[in-house]
């Protein structure tokens, strides 16, 4: 049986998961972004990949709505 808490972590799990895949273009060398976002996206993919080791999930409320507005940073923005 899978208790509360790894079912949180298996959810934000999945959905970083996705998050980096859809932006790995734009880390490739060849990207069209300028450097300086690329940099920013570097930075965030970062961010991403430390997530489930970096965050206390005691006493936070569980919804997609939560992960998608609090606990995963909003993505640099297009230029």
């Amino acid at each position: 049986m899978i208790n509360f808490e790894t079912f949180k972590l298996e959810s934000l799990r999945q959905r970083r998961n996705q998050l980096l895949k859809d932006s790995d273009w734009k880390v490739l060398p060849d990207s069209p972004l300028s450097p300086e976002k690329r940099t920013e996206w570097i930075e965030y993919r970062k961010y991403l990949r430390d997530l489930p080791e970096t965050f206390d999930f005691s006493g936070n409320v569980w919804t997609d709505a939560i992960i998608e507005s609090r606990i995963l940073p909003p993505p640099p923005l297009e230029q």
